[in-house]
């Protein structure tokens, strides 16, 4: 998986809540003497050489660890939750999904565009995100952004590699409009690869899919 980018500033919300949460149990700490209690608990007194460098330790130790734990458990859940979501605006895409890719440029001796079936594999935390595509060749996403205009409609848009046996790899480019009420992603796909021998034409086309 790989970071993605959003265009609005509610990560840095997220940081900054997280952060004041993390100086109130620092403060919480000292203010019911938490380390010492535990100290005590332990049945280490403040005779023992060993106790200042425990109470400093469980002092400091404390307020890392929470700060880890709930940004974790943020990155990999809460984010979800949909009272979140109605703040966050950030869709949770994770899950399969089928549907086809079809190009101008692909079709059939009677003129009709030919339909590949895709399936589509979408693995998403808050912070991170991968897409793989499998139909008769392979994809994995490099780069992705997550963009919500003023309207309120969502983009996914993200770069890709394509690997397929007997060839070169080559990349591509998908912007994808997603439609909550019906949960589909479709829109445009652009790719670097090369069509009947000629270098730099590259293949364009439409993407569709549907969350299973």
């Amino acid at each position: 998986m790989h970071v993605y980018a959003v265009n609005n500033n509610k990560r840095d919300w997220i940081v900054r809540v997280l952060a004041i949460m993390d100086v109130s149990v620092f403060f919480v700490l000292g203010y019911f003497s938490v380390n010492e209690k535990m100290l005590g608990l332990l049945g280490i007194d403040s005779n023992n050489s060993m106790y200042v460098f425990l109470e400093s330790a469980i002092t400091a130790l404390i307020p890392i660890s929470f700060f880890g734990i709930a940004n974790y458990l943020y990155d990999q859940y809460i984010w979800r939750w949909p009272l979140l979501k109605k703040w966050h605006g950030l869709p949770n895409l994770n899950g399969a999904w089928e549907g086809y890719v079809k190009s101008p440029l692909k079709k059939t001796e009677t003129g009709e565009e030919i339909k590949i079936i895709i399936s589509v594999k979408i693995e998403q935390t808050w912070n991170r995100i991968k897409i793989s595509t499998k139909s008769n060749s392979k994809a994995n996403s490099e780069s992705a952004m997550i963009e919500i205009t003023e309207q309120g409609d969502i983009y996914l848009r993200y770069a890709f590699t394509t690997k397929r046996e007997g060839q070169l790899p080559y990349q591509g480019y998908n912007r994808l409009h997603f439609c909550e009420r019906e949960y589909t992603l479709q829109g445009e796909y652009f790719t670097a690869k090369n069509i009947n021998g000629e270098p730099g034409k590259g293949s364009k086309g439409n993407f569709y899919i549907k969350r299973i």
